[in-house]
């Protein structure tokens, strides 16, 4: 999971020296999923700190388990999808239409969840705090 973020901050252009900083952490001292106890961790250094407080991370790290669910969802319904072809193949039956028609919505609500949340959500704030 750590090699995946770092490879994703380096394609993302991020600065070596800030993709170092970056830790990803599981949090197991309450009961919750472990979706839920992945945390994202990065040290503010002086003037950001007086901006963005603990408060403010914390609703960040919630956005990012947000995020994550998604994905996962996401993955779950491309293996779901995949597991159902190849059941399908075995049988040498074609796949239903109504089977396609719902896992083509469900990835559709998901997909497109997730990239309203990213761009017209977080990328419309960031611009905000720009200007």
């Amino acid at each position: 999971l750590t090699r995946a973020l770092v490879s994703a901050a380096y394609d993302s252009g991020m600065d070596p020296k800030e993709v170092s900083s970056v830790t990803l952490r599981l949090d197991l001292s309450s009961t919750q999923s472990c979706l839920e106890a992945i945390r994202l961790d990065y040290p503010l250094q002086w003037p950001t700190s007086t901006l963005i407080t603990a408060a403010v991370l914390e609703d960040y790290q919630q956005m990012f388990r947000y995020l994550l669910r998604f994905t996962y969802a996401g993955y779950l319904l491309s293996q779901t999808w995949k597991s159902c072809i190849r059941r399908r193949e075995a049988e040498d039956d074609s796949v239903h239409p109504v089977l396609w028609s719902l896992w083509s919505s469900l990835n559709h609500i998901v997909r497109n969840l997730q990239i309203y949340i990213q761009l017209d959500i977080i990328d419309e704030a960031f611009c905000h705090l720009l200007t």
